[in-house]
């Protein structure tokens, strides 16, 4: 099954990947945000991680660090 995202959906996508990792771990192959349990609603409210789940099909997973 192909994806049928763009090259211009991909830039985004690695671009947001960029932003993000910073603060988040991120796993590109599961599409995964993986977020400390403490941090879920400042995760839930990050602009990136909502782009990433409602454009890309990303998922958000709570850590307990």
């Amino acid at each position: 099954m192909k994806n049928k995202f763009t090259k211009k959906d991909h830039t985004r996508r690695y671009y947001l990947h960029s932003k993000i990792k910073t603060s988040y771990q991120v796993d590109a192959h599961k599409r995964e945000v993986t977020v400390p349990y403490s941090e879920i609603d400042e995760a839930r409210n990050n602009k990136i991680i909502t782009e990433l789940c409602n454009r890309f099909g990303y998922n958000i997973q709570t850590a307990l660090i």
